[in-house]
């Protein structure tokens, strides 16, 4: 990733932690994405609004790596479902436990937060807001296409 961008997405973080009301709300770790966050990609959906779930799906192992403990053992793989549950057997529950809710909603929140200085930091280096992107428009030759994002894991 070029350091200039990855410099001004730091400040931008550091700006909200200024801003933050508490610790909790406040932005501890971040990663840059391998790829933008698209309907096509299946993190947004019709009306851009973010797939959270999929988004904790999809990104599972970089979401694990920021929370990890570097002491803590290692963990054991997961377990594969069966192709089909058995008739008799109860199916699990779909539900997060309130542990793993309460980690989903906070880091839903910080990427709300990120989203909306990275919009700030676009609508400064003059680029256009992807909201006003619709399905009617997206061919419009008027629109520049979006910079590639760099990213190197």
């Amino acid at each position: 990733m070029d350091p200039v961008v990855l410099n001004n997405i730091k400040k931008a973080v550091q700006e909200a932690n200024r801003h933050a009301v508490s610790n909790a709300s406040k932005i501890q770790k971040f990663r840059i994405l391998p790829e933008d966050f698209s309907i096509g990609g299946g993190e947004l959906g019709p009306t851009l609004k973010l797939k959270r779930r999929v988004v904790m799906e999809k990104y599972r192992d970089i979401i694990d790596e920021m929370y990890d403990d570097p002491n803590a053992p290692p963990r054991p793989p997961p377990q594969q479902a069966p192709a089909e549950p058995l008739s008799h057997a109860p199916l699990p529950s779909s539900r997060p436990s309130s542990e793993t809710n309460s980690e989903e909603r906070l880091i839903a929140a910080h990427l709300d937060e990120l989203s909306i200085h990275l919009e700030k930091e676009r609508s400064l280096a003059g680029l256009p807001d992807y909201r006003s992107r619709t399905s009617s428009n997206l061919s419009d030759s008027n629109l520049p296409p979006y910079p590639p994002i760099q990213t190197q894991l």
